[in-house]
């Protein structure tokens, strides 16, 4: 079996040794360790360093959503318990840091950006 090793750094980091003082843009896509990305940005984002983030839902992120894309189990919401990280964990992390969270996507064609932070919580948001 074929190995590769590669340096990890977190965000934090990366951004301090390159004197990167703002970044207008993250896109996180870490096939299920998405959480674990934010995480180590912690300094970025309490500091408001960071202007947009999207996070990609995946069905890596945890079990439950793993056994429900691999149609193990159906689906279910945060009304019951979901493993964690999930969606409603990001949300609630990203705001703790002072930012809003939306939901984008589309229905038969329509564009959606469906407010999710706050008040604006509902556990359907976070169906796996």
């Amino acid at each position: 079996m074929l190995q590769t090793y590669v340096n990890v750094v977190t965000l934090d980091s990366f951004t301090a040794a390159h004197r990167l003082d703002h970044v207008d843009f993250l896109k996180v896509d870490a096939e299920g360790h998405d959480f674990q990305i934010l995480l180590g940005a912690r300094r970025l984002f309490s500091e408001k360093r960071v202007g947009i983030v999207t996070v990609e839902l995946s069905s890596t992120w945890n079990v439950d959503y793993t056994r429900v894309w691999q149609r193990l189990s159906p689906p279910t919401s945060a009304m019951e318990h979901i493993a964690e990280p999930n969606f409603a964990s990001v949300v609630d992390l990203m705001e703790a840091w002072g930012y809003e969270g939306f939901l984008i996507g589309n229905l038969h064609s329509t564009p959606l950006l469906i407010p999710v932070s706050g008040e604006n919580w509902h556990p359907r948001f976070d169906i796996c």
